[in-house]
Parts: structure tokens; sequence; C-alpha cells
């Protein structure tokens, strides 16, 4: 998922860097005059490419690295080696699927159909149950993920399971909810006496889930843009990391409005507002105390508003989303007892092979996520029963 494309975007908060990450580690690795740093790249060149258009995962390609390297650095050997061995899904039948789906990606061969004891169709219908019967009986929330490759289908497999795991939820967010951090944070913690340097990183796509009681915090209304409103809705909770041994809690203030229905049937509308009014109510607030107005580095103000603006709860307060369904590109990186996927992929009907390409790509991607067992989502047609094979090709489904 490291990008090698450089961006000439030059409005505030569009990019970071050059743009591109590939170019910028090695800038920071600064291996000509660092002779004995050494740079290793880990990953699966089947796996999704960045999501910028990219055929390929430059950080994996030694062509694109000496491309992007320093011209001294470049001169020399770039090792690498292939690793062969699959060691997420034990023997059987799951690991046999999964072999045969990276066979048909490099022979060009169609993608497996068949059904097998662990990779299995599913109809819409049995979703919820599926998941249901996963999540109670042995298993928890966190053991079992939804795939899809469309946001506004990750957004309503979300609410459809919150709402089947928790019928009788009068909030957004409840003790033992699975939650996506959407947005990177550090929390500092410093104690009663001020002397701690406990930091927690809560980075976007950290998965998380709420422990013990929920405070909800009241709400605050501001202008955006002297125009629209936007009201924005705070708890305080603890959370722990779903991918710790030992989870250590940790105390923060959730912003909830991502949570809501509501919020995504605008998203891109809604998250600017809701990133300005954030905004707009911490300048409100440090009006409000100390008579600051937003600073510019030369103003006498600006080293402690900066400070403030690191510590403030409700400035940094965490942009959540639900974890219990995500797009394949997110997933990248984890892994889940059991994974359902949606396999409705435009590139899947798509003509040519690089579409396929691509698509058989994807498909590896969400396959390699589950470590027991997974299931397709597998659409009737005009009503007919459904073949015990796998979606993998498209076959008119709605």
């Amino acid at each position: 998922m490291v990008g090698d494309r450089k961006t000439e975007r030059k409005e505030e908060g569009l990019h970071f860097g050059s743009g591109s990450l590939l170019h910028d580690i090695l800038e920071y690795a600064n291996l000509d005059n660092e002779p004995y740093n050494r740079i290793l790249f880990i990953g699966d060149p089947g796996q999704l490419p960045p999501v910028m258009g990219d055929s390929r995962s430059p950080a994996l390609n030694a062509e694109d690295i000496a491309a992007a390297l320093p011209p001294r650095t470049a001169a020399g050997p770039i090792a690498g080696a292939e690793l062969l061995t699959i060691v997420r899904q034990k023997e059987g039948s799951l690991r046999e699927f999964v072999t045969d789906i990276r066979s048909a990606m490099r022979s060009g061969a169609p993608l497996p159909r068949n059904a097998r004891q662990d990779a299995r169709p599913l109809l819409p219908a049995n979703l919820v149950p599926t998941y249901l019967h996963l999540t109670r009986e042995g298993g928890t929330p966190h053991s079992t993920m939804v795939l899809a490759h469309r946001n506004r289908d990750v957004i309503q497999y979300n609410l459809d399971l919150r709402q089947a795991l928790k019928p009788n939820a009068t909030n957004a967010v409840e003790e033992g909810d699975i939650l996506l951090v959407r947005r990177n944070v550090r929390l500092r913690d410093n104690g009663e006496l001020d002397i701690s340097s406990m930091q927690e990183d809560l980075k976007n796509g950290t998965f998380v889930r709420v422990c013990g009681s929920v405070t909800t915090l009241p709400s605050r209304t501001v202008a955006v843009h002297g125009k629209a409103e936007v009201t924005l809705r705070f708890v305080r909770c603890s959370l722990e990391f779903l991918s710790a041994s030992k989870p250590q809690p940790i105390e923060v203030v959730l912003v909830t409005n991502m949570l809501e229905r509501d919020y995504w049937q605008d998203y891109r509308r809604n998250y600017h507002h809701l990133e300005v009014g954030i905004l707009t109510d911490f300048k409100h607030r440090m009006m409000d105390k100390y008579g600051w107005a937003a600073p510019k580095p030369k103003d006498s103000h600006y080293a402690e508003y900066s400070r403030e603006a690191k510590g403030d709860k409700w400035l940094n307060a965490l942009r959540v989303c639900y974890g219990y369904a995500v797009t394949v590109h997110n997933a990248q990186g984890g892994e889940w007892d059991n994974v359902i996927i949606d396999p409705d992929n435009p590139a899947r009907d798509w003509e040519g092979e690089r579409y396929q390409s691509q698509y058989k790509r994807w498909v590896y991607t969400a396959s390699t996520r589950a470590k027991k067992r997974l299931w397709f989502i597998k659409r009737s047609v005009l009503g007919s029963t459904v073949p015990a094979d796998l979606p993998l090709k498209g076959d008119g489904a709605e």
C-alpha cells in the first residue's frame, strides 16, 4: 500500500510531504549520507496495490524502488526474496481454495467456482443469521468480518449488523461495540501530577472495542461557513485494542456523528461540515477562555495555542465508525477467523484482462483475510435457486 505517485496539488490539507509515500520514506532514510541505514519492505505482490490506479505495488518492485532512490544508492544491488509457505490458513479446503485463486492469477485461468467445506456461498437473507450464529455461539464480533467493495455497502452492513447485535440499543455507542478509527490521533495522558509521558497511537484503520460504561457528553451546535449548522455529539468511554494480547483500557472522547445513519446520506458534505464544526468550536472556546484568535506562527500566543490544540479532547475526539464491516482495501493487514465477502465489484463484469486481473487480486486479498472459514454472498437471479458454487464471476446479480 506504499504508493510512488507524487502530486502537484498545493491546497492545504490535500496531501502530506511530496504526496508519494515511497519517495518520502527513502528521503527520510537519507541513504546516501547514512550508509548503514537499511529499509526492508515486506508484503504480498498479489494483494491490492495502493488506491491510486497503480497496477502493482511499487515498494515491492526493485525497478520502482531504484527509480525512487538517490543516485548513489540506486547504483547498488536491491536484494529481494519470495516466501512461498502459507501460514495464515491451516491445511485444508480453505488453503486449497486460496492457492487455486493465486494459481488463477498467475496463469490467467478463471477463478475457482466450486464450493469447498470452508469456502461456500451464502444467500443475502442468511447473512445476518450466519453472522449472529458466528458471534454468539463460541465467537465474538471481532472474530468475524464482512468485506465489500463499495463504501455504501459497508455502511449498510455495519448499520444492519449493529442493529442485529444490539436490537435494544438506545445510544450510538454502548459497551461491547466494535469501532473502526477513521483518523490518526495521538493521545497523551499526563496524569494527575502532569509527569506521565504515556502516549497511545490510534491510527486510521485500528479496530477497538468499547469496554465499561459510556457517558453522554453535552452536544454543541456551531455555524459552518456562517450558514449551515452542525450539532457535534460526544461521548466519553474506555476503549481497548482488539489486536492487543492483554488489552489495557484507555479513556477517550468520541464524536458520534459518523455512527448515525443520516450522516452517510451525504457523506462528503457532512464530513466537511463535521471537521469544520469541530475546528470552529475549538476556536470559539479559545476566544472565550483566553481571548485568543487563531494565531499565525509569529504571534505571541502561537506556542500556547498549539499546546492547547494538541491536548484538547474535543478537537482530538476520535472519529469512528462501526467496525463490523469494512472495504477490502481497509481490511488489508487484518485477519479474522470468519470472513463474509460481498463480491459485487464493478471490475468483475468489465471486459479486458486488465480488469479481470484487478478483480482476481481483489478476491485474493479478501479471501486471504480468513483464517478458518469463508463465505461469498450469492445473489439469486430472477428468483432462480442458487447453485452450490462460489460467485467469483459475474452472473447477472442484482
